[in-house]
């Protein structure tokens, strides 16, 4: 098993990026590692799904803006921009490549990786905005995507600081194998609805696994074309 992981210096060289970055991909689940070992090994295979992904200088979108480009890409409004800022993120989307929009929506919100029992995970469920692959256990969504969900993991949208208030309620420990993903976000305007399609699939894009990963990159796509179109 050893011989599909490289350390995080290898990772590094591959991706032409420092151990810190590495890290961070890994804590943000850009990366696979193996689990119960000191220190962390990645998966060969999430590692060379990392180096498909173009490295691109220029600046992140801030979260107001990366929820509203979200929210346009799945037909909503972004009821909280400005027109004339809304026309000029409607003119941005449509130059934008999948990679793109990855690249500039990074900082939509912190990811935070805990594990959890089975029983607290269910428990878990109704606090969270569900995206990634708890959004597809609602059949609609799961059609959308053409895949279906499996169990044992949650991952979720909270409001920035709930996710170390859950972890203490409910005796979560924090780390990079977690089987629950709490996404914190800094902008209350991203939750007063249901998760964008869009977020859903940017979420599955960034996944390790590979259906899921092929199946955001198709329908994020499909609303870029859209949006051209329109």
């Amino acid at each position: 098993m050893a011989s599909n992981y490289v350390s995080t210096a290898e990772a590094a060289d591959r991706l032409g990026v420092s151990q810190r970055q590495v890290r961070n991909m890994i804590a943000h689940g850009q990366l696979e590692v193996l689990a119960n070992v000191p220190s962390h090994l990645v998966s060969i295979d999430s590692l060379g799904r990392a180096c498909q992904v173009p490295r691109r200088a220029g600046r992140a979108w801030s979260p107001r803006i990366a929820w509203a480009a979200l929210a346009m890409l799945g037909g909503g409004d972004a009821a909280w921009l400005q027109p004339s800022e809304r026309y000029r993120l409607r003119q941005s989307l449509k130059t934008r490549s999948v990679d793109e929009v990855l690249a500039s929506a990074r900082n939509r919100a912190t990811v935070r990786k805990f594990r959890a029992t089975p029983d607290t995970i269910s428990r878990l469920r109704e606090y969270v905005a569900a995206t990634g692959g708890t959004a597809l256990q609602d059949a609609d969504v799961a059609a959308v995507f053409g895949l279906a969900s499996g169990g044992g993991f949650l991952d979720g949208y909270v409001p920035v600081g709930v996710a170390d208030e859950m972890a203490e309620s409910f005796h979560m420990e924090e780390g990079s194998n977690g089987n629950v993903t709490l996404r914190e976000v800094d902008f209350e305007d991203a939750l007063s609805k249901d998760v964008p399609i869009a977020a859903i699939a940017l979420d599955l894009a960034e996944s390790v696994a590979t259906r899921e990963h092929s199946a955001g990159r198709a329908v994020l796509e499909k609303l870029l074309q859209k949006q051209l179109r329109g």
